[in-house]
């Protein structure tokens, strides 16, 4: 027998899929308003009680390295369905073994390749979420306590608070969820502003127990384009070793300055950099956390409505390319363009900046407010001037994407950011909740942005099942519809089966394909209060077929190394 780390086709599928039906079930315990707690335990920290499905597959190990990558994937599309909608990670781990295991039904019946096979997947998931999409209905501050009432398992407590600040700062305010350090829960109110992007990386995490980057009085500096030009990279590299590293020599005695950089992209020509600051930032962890050198890389922040908007109100002046060197030399005598002495001037500053995983908050920044504490005439002039442009983009009759631009600018310098802190009787008690609040606001922050749809998958398995009563006549979609209304089908099964027994079930699914609303399983009544943002199935399906698109679409598996393929044997 031939000794290799190649794992062939056929072994390949089956451990993948073992494995996705592994987590299917190990998640699925946690699903719905009756499903339990799971506890993780931590030997160096309290213990956590969760029904969060990506907390549960982040914490499971495996020892094969098939076994592994699968679990790191299916973490990947959860990671991002929590950073986008908050809930949703049980249904997507399920619906991903689900799918994954009629697509390789489908295979072996020789009809498709697998490539034409993914080809009509993604087709029909794209048709799919087209017709979730359509559904969307208007968020208001009752949407808010509905969606949160479904998310946090019925606590009144909270939905009355989410519908408060909705109802008293209006559905563009920014809602932050943290721990108290009392046993009440508690709202703060600060005045700022919000960008929908968070850190790039962990390694900026400085407040451990919050997962955030927070930095005091920061220097905030923006670049328009992307670092991807040598006289960029001084740029970059001239603000970052000036404002932390220059504090790190052996000499030195000078405090490192807290910085905040924004930029669209940064090549890949700087990773060498890059690996520096990032090596140079993780030997700061557990007792050294708090001395962390202040620093906040934010990537991918193009074409966002906001930024501009924030870059003016933090008082940032542009960093960005010149094409004619004749006017960049007239704009660096005039002082709108940086050289290398005086890029560190080109710096704006805010109270604070507290950057998570999804988002990043400016409070305070320098220009929006006088030192009374009232609107300062430079943000007045501002919005005014949004308000014109908006003004003329509806008496012209402008595309839905102008008007809503303009308006979203508007609505994010009026906001408020609010500070949700959950208390509560111990630490495990306090992180418990806050999971729960979590997925509750961000789902509330995606409805208000994106419109309100059915939760608990009855959207997705609706749309689904109108495209596949529409296209009957249409056999090649109809394969792949008849695949995904069976995954919604098994996944509202799983839901109910906590309760009920497989023929009440039936009758449930049924029911709410007739009529259209999701049915509570609480109450055992029809209900159409169990909501959620409309993007929330859209959000999960789409993930869901972009992973197992990869995964099918490999015939082959390298081991890292001869030792770690432990799957010979069955080959």
């Amino acid at each position: 027998m031939v000794i290799t780390n190649v794992v062939k086709k056929e072994q390949l599928r089956k451990v993948q899929l073992e494995t996705l039906k592994f987590l299917s079930d190990s998640v699925k315990n946690s699903y719905g308003p009756i499903g339990s707690n799971t506890e993780i335990f931590r030997p160096d920290s309290l213990n956590k009680y969760t029904k969060d499905g990506h907390s549960i597959l982040e914490s499971i190990q495996f020892k094969g390295e098939i076994e592994r990558s699968v679990q790191r994937d299916i973490t990947d599309i959860t990671r991002h369905v929590v950073k986008t909608v908050g809930d949703g990670t049980t249904s997507a781990s399920m619906l991903a073994y689900d799918i994954f295991s009629s697509l390789i039904d489908i295979e072996k019946g020789g009809k498709y390749t697998s490539y034409e096979i993914i080809a009509l997947l993604k087709k029909t998931v794209a048709d799919i979420n087209k017709e979730i999409l359509s559904n969307a209905k208007e968020f208001t501050s009752q949407s808010a306590y509905d969606i949160t009432y479904i998310s946090t398992n019925g606590n009144e407590e909270i939905a009355n608070t989410m519908k408060m600040i909705y109802d008293k700062f209006g559905k563009d305010v920014f809602i932050d969820v943290a721990i108290s350090n009392t046993p009440d829960s508690m709202i703060k109110v600060y005045d700022g502003m919000t960008l929908p992007k968070g850190y790039c990386d962990s390694v900026y995490i400085n407040d451990a127990k919050n997962g955030t980057c927070t930095l005091r009085n920061p220097k905030i500096y923006t670049f328009e384009d992307p670092i991807d030009t040598p006289e960029m990279f001084s740029f970059f590299n001239t603000i970052i070793d000036k404002n932390i590293f220059a504090a790190y020599s052996q000499d030195s005695k000078t405090a490192p300055v807290p910085t905040v950089i924004i930029a669209p992209h940064i090549s890949r020509d700087s990773i060498s950099y890059m690996d520096q600051l990032n090596n140079f930032l993780c030997r700061f962890t557990g007792d050294l956390l708090a001395s962390k050198p202040p620093i906040l890389l934010i990537t991918n922040a193009d074409h966002l409505d906001q930024l501009s908007d924030i870059a003016k109100m933090c008082g940032c002046k542009a960093i960005k390319k010149y094409i004619n060197p004749d006017m960049q030399k007239k704009d660096i005598e005039a002082g709108l363009a940086p050289d290398l002495n005086t890029i560190l001037d080109f710096c704006g500053t805010a109270d604070e900046v507290v950057s998570d995983l999804s988002a990043t908050k400016f409070v305070n920044p320098k220009m929006m407010n006088n030192e009374d504490g009232t609107r300062s005439t430079f943000f007045k002039a501002h919005i005014e001037f949004l308000e014109s442009e908006l003004a003329k983009a509806q008496e012209n009759s402008e595309d839905a994407h102008v008007i809503g631009t303009l308006k979203r600018r508007i609505n994010s310098l009026k906001a408020n950011m609010v500070e949700y802190l959950i208390g509560g009787i111990s630490m495990s008690d306090r992180d418990s909740l806050r999971d729960l609040v979590e997925d509750a606001v961000l789902n509330c922050r995606s409805a208000a942005r994106n419109g309100v749809g059915f939760g608990a998958s009855t959207q997705g398995y609706l749309a689904t099942l109108k495209l596949y009563n529409d296209k009957l006549k249409e056999s090649d979609e109809v394969d792949m519809l008849t695949t995904i209304l069976s995954a919604y089908k098994n996944l509202l099964s799983s839901l109910y089966s906590t309760k009920f027994n497989t023929t009440k079930c039936d009758e449930i699914i049924n029911l709410i394909g007739e009529h259209g609303i999701p049915y509570n399983i609480k109450s055992e009544k029809e209900d159409d209060k169990i909501l959620c943002s409309i993007t929330t199935d859209s959000t999960i399906l789409e993930a869901v077929c972009q992973i197992v698109s990869i995964m099918f679409t490999c015939n082959q598996f390298l081991c890292s190394n001869i030792n770690e393929n432990k799957y010979l044997i069955s080959q």
